[in-house]
């Protein structure tokens, strides 16, 4: 097992930061409640705060640097949005007993997540 080194450190968090909403929107899709608002919350007013302070302690990665796990987090977005389409169209407009707020927060958030992490690491 390869120790934790400051460089492999953003690249956890990147990682962590991607696909934490895909966890949150699965629980929203499945119990409704608050997850969904929680996913939703994650994907406007947390990661706007991460992306605003993450200068503060992240440094610019040197010129030409590779990212060592893109592939595979590529391939766990990959399956995670092709995962999440289905489940988010049935949760929001198919009999998921989820209420009219969780359909509209599982709807909103997970546009957002397809548009701010999906379509940019298809891209």
């Amino acid at each position: 097992m390869e120790a934790v080194t400051s460089r492999s450190l953003p690249v956890a968090l990147f990682a962590l930061a991607s696909l934490l909403p895909l966890a949150l929107f699965g629980a929203g899709i499945v119990w409704g409640g608050w997850w969904g608002f929680a996913a939703l919350a994650y994907m406007t007013a947390f990661a706007a705060v991460l992306d605003q302070i993450s200068g503060w302690f992240l440094e610019d990665a040197a010129e030409g640097a590779e990212f060592p796990a893109a592939d595979a987090l590529l391939v766990v977005l990959a399956v995670g949005a092709l995962a999440l389409m289905p489940a988010a169209v049935w949760a929001v407009a198919g009999d998921s007993g989820l209420s009219v707020w969780a359909r509209v927060a599982v709807f909103m958030g997970a546009g957002l997540w397809f548009g701010q992490v999906a379509n940019p690491a298809a891209h």
